[in-house]
């Protein structure tokens, strides 16, 4: 007797003196999930009480029984949002995920496969709309047995990146730091650079630090915008 190609009965004896039925003769439990292969196979031995040689290498089977247990298996096995990457990785026994995204992107599409592939899954599967701020999606999954389980996606979609500044050149006097006027809402560093640091220096956070009488070219960089350039004179 062979179960997905492994021997597990080499000598089950089918002998009996007369016809019966509905006997058992090989059991197995603890099979897991999902499709087998039974092969029964005649070795040409014999019960020394069988002396009817023409029937020897006959086989009657006359039942199988297979007693099964609904699965209980509610969990994914894969969750995910098409072409980003969930916080944290996802994980079976983890339901609650997280992903921000730009103000350009207007949907996403969320997929989702189950572990146990009679599992059911319903909720917010395929396409979805974004608004700007969060936005909660359900994937609910629903086992053969009644038992169920939730997974959610947050998605914070973010408002539009502003980048403002309001002036086109500035004055400044020498060892009078000040800051350059800015309005900036985005997800990246704003960049100060100056043509001419021995004039006027820029601290990373916006601050002209005149040094001596001239002229710099400061620019600002935001990413995704164009950058700003406007010139500084300093005097004493």
């Amino acid at each position: 007797m062979y179960i997905d190609g492994v021997l597990e009965a080499p000598d089950v004896d089918l002998y009996s003196p007369g016809v019966v039925y509905q006997t058992v003769l090989f059991s197995k439990t603890g099979m897991p999930y999902g499709e087998h292969t039974i092969r029964i196979v005649e070795t040409g031995t014999r019960n020394p009480a069988n002396n009817d040689w023409k029937n020897r290498c006959l086989i009657t089977v006359d039942a199988f029984h297979i007693f099964t247990g609904l699965p209980g298996d509610a969990t994914l096995a894969n969750l995910e949002v098409a072409g980003f990457g969930i916080s944290p990785d996802f994980d079976p026994a983890v339901t609650e995920y997280t992903l921000i995204v730009g103000n350009a992107v207007q949907y996403v599409t969320i997929l989702a496969q189950t572990n146990n592939v009679n599992a059911k899954v319903t909720g917010d599967i395929g396409e979805v709309s974004l608004d700007v701020g969060d936005n909660t999606f359900y994937v609910a999954v629903a086992a053969e047995n009644g038992g169920a389980c939730v997974y959610t996606i947050t998605v914070t979609r973010r408002s539009p990146d502003v980048f403002i500044i309001t002036v086109k050149s500035m004055l400044a006097k020498i060892a009078k730091p000040q800051q350059i006027p800015f309005i900036y809402e985005g997800p990246g560093p704003v960049e100060f650079m100056s043509s001419n640091t021995a004039v006027c220096n820029v601290t990373p956070d916006g601050i002209l630090l005149p040094l001596k009488a001239g002229i710099a070219v400061i620019t600002v960089s935001a990413p995704g915008f164009p950058k700003y350039v406007f010139a500084v004179t300093v005097t004493a």
